[in-house]
């Protein structure tokens, strides 16, 4: 469904690239983050692993308790800088090609 949409609004495959990968970050930022205000013993190993599982579980409940809102809101500012990256590369793309066609008139 997302695809399609992407297609119609004529997103070719780097620039919806973009937009998933914006919504990916979106996605995993506030976990690393989350993760990087624990402090651990380097070198440990489990101390890092269970510092990212609280991270996690930090973030998964917070959105539990508040209706999703911490995650859904970093994942749609995720998806809104990746779409306007996107954008940007479809208008560039799509100016090259206007150039190029009135070349070759």
């Amino acid at each position: 469904m997302i695809k399609e949409r992407l297609q119609q609004q004529e997103y070719n495959l780097r620039e919806r690239a973009n937009i998933y990968l914006g919504t990916a970050l979106g996605f995993l930022a506030p976990i690393v983050a989350g993760r990087y205000l624990i402090s651990t013993t380097p070198g440990n190993s489990s101390e890092e692993a269970a510092a990212w599982a609280v991270s996690a579980i930090m973030n998964f409940g917070a959105s539990v308790a508040l209706s999703g809102f911490p995650l859904l809101y970093s994942v749609g500012a995720g998806a809104l800088l990746g779409t306007a990256r996107a954008r940007n590369l479809r208008n560039k793309r799509k100016q090259r090609e206007r150039e190029l066609e009135g070349r070759l008139k």
